[in-house]
Formats: C-alpha cells, structure tokens, sequence
C-alpha cells in the first residue's frame, strides 16, 4: 500500500533524511512540475516553485502535519506559491505603472525625446550627485531594469525609486528655467 511508505517517507523526513527527502523529490517533482507549469506557463519559474516547496519540506521537516496525500499536500502547496507569484507579478506591474504615470521624466518611458536627453546629460553631472546622476543614468539613458540597478548599487527598489523621484523632480524645476 502506497500510504504506508508515504508515512515512513513522513516519519524518516522529520527525522532529518536527506534520503527521504530524495526519494518524495524523485516521486512527485515530476507531476508538481507539469501542474505549476500550466499555471505559470513559464518552465523556469515552475521549476523554482519546485524547488521552494521541496526546501520548504525539508526547512519545516520537523513540525509538518500529518501527511495522508503527498501528491494532493505538494501539488497544494506549489499551487500557492505560483499563485503568490501570479499576485507578485500583478502587483509589481501595478506599482512600476503607477510610478511611470506620476514621475516620469520622459512623458513615456519607452520613447526617446532627443533634445530633453541632450539638455539633462550636462544638467545630471551639474546639478545631482553622483549617485542619482548614476542612477538616472542607468534607468532612463541605459534602459535599464530598476532591480538590476538597485541591487547593483547596494539599496532597496523603492530606495531607488525614491532616487528617481526626488531627482526627476530637480531637473525638472530646473530645465523648466
């Protein structure tokens, strides 16, 4: 009977084997996959579905509940995890929006407005600080995403953004004059 070894994989789990851990990987990963899959329609993310809920197992090996259904427990647990991805992503999207439409400094990020660009590359060095001219730079000349640009310049996205905000802000009041 399939439960029986399901409850000894439980019980060899909490007791901290890796073997254990192996052998539900091996077992259900595939079809937790498939299922994560559909749901994000993209493979690597699934995978890293994947891979979040077998280390949380193993994380939180000691204080899991009893088990009846691993198939029916993993494929649930993957399903919320995408599903926090799915609203991730949402938000994200709404928030980097929201943003664009209050502070930009091009009235449409994606285009290029030559002469504004022509009049802020001497007023970037010339009025900000090194800092936010680098990180003006980099986001709006270089295109850049906002999180490569944070992590790259050791500070938070929204620390970032701050950045950008205050200091389209400046150059705006000033080539205004």
């Amino acid at each position: 009977m399939e439960n029986i070894g399901d409850a000894i994989l439980l019980s060899s789990l909490r007791q901290g084997s890796e073997e254990a851990l192996s052998t539900l990987y091996e077992k259900y990963s595939h079809q937790v996959r498939l299922y994560v899959t559909s749901k994000l329609s993209n493979p690597q993310e699934a995978e890293d579905v994947v891979q979040e809920v077998f280390m949380y197992l193993w994380v939180k090996r000691a204080k899991l509940p009893e088990i009846k259904d691993w198939r029916f427990y993993l494929i649930k647990a993957a399903h919320n995890r995408a599903l926090n991805k799915i609203d991730k992503k949402k938000t994200d999207q709404s928030r980097e929006k929201k943003y664009f439409q209050n502070a930009p400094l091009f009235d449409d990020p994606t285009a290029t407005n030559y002469s504004l660009v022509e009049q802020l590359i001497p007023a970037l060095d010339k009025y900000l600080s090194p800092t936010r001219a680098d990180a003006l730079r980099k986001v709006y000349l270089e295109g850049r995403k906002q999180q490569e640009v944070a992590k790259e310049m050791g500070i938070t996205v929204p620390a970032l953004r701050g950045i950008i905000v205050s200091s389209t802000k400046k150059l705006k009041e000033i080539l205004k004059k």
